[in-house]
C-alpha cells in the first residue's frame, strides 16, 4: 500500500535531552500534511503516552510493540529517530527514514554511535547538526522514493 509509519516520540521521556532528540509536534504535523499531499496514508505508532500529532493520521498507538512492528514492516517506510523501535525495524531490514541530530554529549565525537543498523542497508539517515526540526521534508519524501525504487 501507500502507507507510511511514523514513530513520533515513541517511548521517550519528557526531559530536555529527549526534546533535542525528537522532532516537535509542529514538525510532525507539517510532515504528515506533506506526506498526505504526496498521496500517502500516514499512521502513528508508539504509545498513548504521547499525543497524536495530526487530526488526519491513523492512530495505531494502541497496538502492542509486536503488532506495531509487524504493521510497520508492511509500510513503504517507517520514520523515526534513533529509538528502540527503529533498532528493531533495522534488524528486520524494514525501509527506514532516520531523523537524527546531536542529542548526547558524546555524539560530537561519534555522531553515528546510536544510529540503528539496518540489516539490508534499507535506511536513510537524515542527520542535521542544528536539530531534527531543520530536516527538510523534501529529503524525507525523496528518501521514501529512493527506498521504494
Amino acid at each position: 500500500g501507500k502507507c507510511i509509519a511514523i514513530w513520533a516520540n515513541s517511548g521517550y521521556g519528557k526531559d530536555l535531552v529527549n526534546e533535542k532528540r525528537n522532532p516537535s509536534r509542529v514538525y510532525w504535523t507539517k510532515l504528515v500534511e506533506r506526506l498526505m499531499k504526496e498521496g500517502y496514508i500516514v499512521a502513528q505508532l508508539g504509545t498513548k503516552d504521547h499525543e497524536i500529532v495530526s487530526d488526519y493520521i491513523l492512530d495505531f498507538r494502541y497496538l502492542s510493540l509486536f503488532d506495531a512492528i509487524r504493521f510497520s514492516l508492511g509500510c513503504k517506510a517507517s520514520i523515526g529517530t534513533d529509538s528502540g523501535s527503529m533498532h528493531i525495524l533495522g534488524a528486520l531490514a524494514a525501509n527506514q527514514i532516520l531523523l537524527t541530530t546531536y542529542w548526547r554529549k558524546t555524539h560530537v565525537s561519534n555522531p553515528d554511535a546510536l544510529i540503528p543498523v539496518n540489516y539490508k542497508d534499507r535506511a536513510i539517515n537524515l542527520f542535521c547538526e542544528s536539530g531534527v526540526d531543520n530536516i527538510q521534508y523534501d529529503k524525507i519524501v525523496e528518501g521514501i522514493k529512493i527506498l521504494n525504487d
